[in-house]
């Protein structure tokens, strides 16, 4: 007899999560998701995505860098040149000036925390192996930490404090994790602090962009100079040709769809090699072009669609995270009046670059 029957609905399954994990016959060994999107920046970063994600094997991926502690994630700075760089003969004087041009960038860490809660009637009734058909707490499990992965990728979209017509928002909450748009921003010339260092008087510590009489100008056209705007952009954050040059752009569908239709056939490739991100790949000049659902959807302060690419160099980029408190948790605990018990998974990290010059950020596309 159909479930409908019964009185069971797809809301009572929903509702009474033991009920999924015991009763019926089912097609899979395990819950199959409905929910969860890719999460392309997140396994750009790290190397994982949300299938069959295992948050042993993010930690085992060596992707990430792993601080034992500090009131703050420093980052050391080349800053200046050394100008007793001299010629000289003999017995010339030779400058012995101090110099200073070192100076770290510093980031506070940024904690996250997602909870499992499992009642002992919910146990009792999944022990039997014979009924059982998924282990209903590694499921919970599961369920937490893909969630808890896909609020940190749609966080790593956020955080450019501008709020500019046509840039990312800021962050929903202060205490979010300081994304992306942190750090390559849409007018990185503001008087603002970013990693304690103001970037308005640091010349050094901003990030290419199209302004108003730049290279790029504001609202560009991409039919009438897309892929030349992002070929300008590319060599502005370079540092010469071949030398610390862009080497992933991440966009929304609308742009990427932009760019597919504007190449060639023989200019564009998809490709599942090692270390891609998983994800039909096009090619601009080279370099690997991601769309990331959670930049798909994101928008700008005006609430209106974000079409933007976002040039990225991995070499200054890092995920860094604390040793001990990754992913941790210290176990299940049970209230005094209730059978059920909550274990709560924290992690305490923030994203790193250490060279914003050798980003840039086109906003504002047009088609």
């Amino acid at each position: 007899m159909p479930n409908s029957q019964l009185g069971l609905t797809y809301a009572s399954y929903k509702d009474e999560p033991f009920l999924t994990a015991n009763m019926q016959i089912w097609l899979k060994d395990r819950a199959v998701d409905q929910v969860f999107n890719g999460v392309t920046l997140f396994k750009w970063l790290t190397g994982r995505d949300q299938d069959n994600l295992s948050l042993n094997q993010v930690k085992a991926s060596g992707a990430l860098e792993y601080r034992d502690g500090g009131q703050s994630i420093d980052v050391p700075l080349l800053t200046g040149t050394n100008s007793t760089v001299q010629s000289y003969h003999q017995y010339q004087t030779i400058d012995t000036t101090p110099q200073a041009g070192i100076g770290p960038a510093m980031v506070d860490w940024r904690e996250y925390a997602v909870t499992v809660t499992i009642s002992k009637f919910e146990e009792l009734v999944n022990m039997d192996s014979k009924s059982r058909v998924i282990n209903l707490l590694k499921t919970k499990q599961l369920q937490a930490e893909k969630s808890l992965v896909d609020r940190l990728n749609s966080d790593l979209w956020k955080g450019d404090a501008g709020n500019t017509a046509g840039a990312p928002i800021a962050k929903t909450n202060t205490t979010d994790i300081d994304g992306v748009p942190y750090w390559v921003r849409a007018i990185p010339t503001a008087t603002a602090d970013v990693a304690g260092i103001a970037q308005g008087t640091n010349s050094f510590w901003q990030n290419k962009v199209n302004s108003s009489g730049g290279v790029v100008g504001l609202t560009p056209s991409f039919a009438a100079e897309g892929k030349n705007d992002i070929q300008l952009l590319s060599m502005e954050a370079s540092g010469g040709p071949g030398l610390d040059e862009v080497n992933a752009y991440f966009t929304n569908k609308t742009v990427f769809n932009y760019m597919w239709d504007s190449l060639e056939d023989m200019r564009r490739y998809s490709s599942g090699d090692v270390g891609d991100v998983g994800y039909k790949r096009l090619s601009f000049q080279g370099v690997p072009v991601y769309w990331d659902p959670a930049l798909s959807s994101a928008v700008d302060s005006n609430s209106a669609s974000f079409n933007a690419v976002f040039g990225l160099n991995s070499d200054y980029w890092k995920l860094v995270v604390h040793r001990d408190a990754f992913m941790k948790s210290d176990g299940f605990r049970s209230p005094t009046n209730q059978t059920a018990k909550t274990a709560i998974i924290m992690c305490m990290l923030n994203l790193v670059c250490m060279s914003r010059r050798r980003q840039f950020l086109l906003y504002g596309i047009a088609a």
